[in-house]
């Protein structure tokens, strides 16, 4: 694996053409979506606050007309290769949204006030994710225009 993976060609792979997937890329280079195309009529994942795997293949399913299995194994696949490259120690860069690594972790001292010892963390490996420049400003802009609603 070369350590870039790229949503486009999982769709690809798939059988879903650009216009139809989920995330569409907007002029500024962000992977987006519309909510009000997105949420199906089911009232339990209308009210989620977050998004899991079965959230997205629900998506997957309902906008591109095929299986739910078939849309959870595709949004199962590109987890898989993502976890597969960082465990190899990897890096994984996805244009437009970010980038996952591996971060090794030095060893520290840690205090317990409750046992009164200090103990030794060894040293460890830990997931890393770094936004991409693009999405890293929509979103300040997104939390910007928010703060902005509640002075009004």
């Amino acid at each position: 694996m070369t350590g870039r993976i790229c949503l486009v060609s999982a769709f690809k792979l798939a059988g879903i053409s650009g216009k139809d997937a989920i995330l569409k890329t907007t002029s500024i280079g962000i992977a987006t979506r519309s909510p009000s195309k997105h949420f199906s009529t089911d009232d339990k994942q209308k009210k989620q606050p977050f998004i899991n795997k079965v959230y997205l293949a629900g998506l997957l399913a309902t906008q591109h007309d095929f299986s739910k299995a078939k849309a959870r194994r595709i949004v199962d696949s590109v987890f898989d290769a993502i976890s597969d490259e960082l465990l190899q120690g990897g890096k994984v860069k996805i244009s437009g949204f970010g980038s996952f690594s591996v971060k090794t972790l030095k060893s520290t001292e840690i205090y317990n006030p409750q046992l009164g010892h200090k103990a030794l963390v060894p040293e460890r490996k830990a997931p890393k994710f770094k936004p991409a420049a693009g999405l890293k400003n929509a979103t300040n802009q997104l939390s910007m225009s928010d703060s902005n609603k509640k002075k009004i």
